[in-house]
């Protein structure tokens, strides 16, 4: 079967896709807790600024939106139950 350059270099794009999703699917339970951080490092991110803005350290606005993260966490875990 001859194919034209342009249908090879879209099967060579396809089976890099496939790869790429095959090396992600292995990789996932090590890329989820990045993951997991990352997301929360995106909504924690305002909050800690807006307490910044307001004076409080930033140390201290990391520490206690962390704390509630956490909190959140414990707290939806325990009543899905």
């Amino acid at each position: 079967m001859n194919l034209t350059a342009r249908q090879q270099r879209v099967l060579s794009w396809l089976a890099l896709a496939v790869l790429g999703v095959a090396f992600l699917w292995l990789l996932a339970p090590v890329l989820t807790p990045f993951l997991v951080g990352a997301i929360l490092a995106y909504l924690g991110t305002p909050i800690v600024d807006w307490a910044e803005r307001r004076r409080v350290p930033r140390s201290v606005s990391t520490t206690l939106v962390v704390f509630l993260f956490a909190f959140l966490m414990i707290f939806s875990a325990t009543f899905a139950m």
